[in-house]
């Protein structure tokens, strides 16, 4: 079994992982543990990208082809799959390091996501330098990936 990455240290620095959901962390720590917990906290799996390209909210076995499609072979890449979310219960997540997508990559990106079924046309790209997104892109069906600006209220 694979860990997940939520990780409770206890009051003796003990490292307690914990394996599926964090309802059922919240059970363990509801029924309680011998020592008294100091801390909870996410451990990430794979660090922050301090410059490259993420590809989030992909459906789940999408990612990769995205991998494929764009040729990723020669650069420094970790693809996610089934990653939990809460918004989507699963997604994959590319992340691409020193990498940023050009003009081609965006022509084949929009063709391969218009091509899958309605429920799986679903992308959001950030571009990140210095540990900062500077740039998000998300797929919109029918138009393709589009710069993304938060709507005004």
């Amino acid at each position: 079994m694979k860990p997940r990455d939520i990780v409770i240290i206890t009051e003796s620095e003990r490292k307690i992982r914990f394996e599926d959901t964090t309802a059922d962390v919240e059970l363990i720590i509801s029924r309680g543990i011998k020592e008294k917990i100091k801390d909870i906290r996410v451990e990430r799996l794979v660090p922050d990208i301090k410059d490259g390209s993420v590809f989030d909210h992909i459906y789940p076995g999408v990612g990769i082809e995205l991998y494929k499609i764009l040729d990723l072979d020669d650069v420094t890449t970790v693809l996610l799959t089934n990653v939990p979310s809460k918004k989507y219960r699963r997604k994959d997540v590319v992340k691409v390091y020193g990498w940023y997508p050009g003009e081609e990559d965006f022509n084949s990106m929009n063709k391969y996501f218009s091509s899958l079924p309605p429920g799986q046309q679903r992308l959001t790209l950030n571009i990140i330098e210095n540990f900062n997104v500077i740039k998000k892109y998300i797929f919109v069906p029918e138009e393709g990936l589009r710069k993304y600006t938060a709507n005004p209220l």
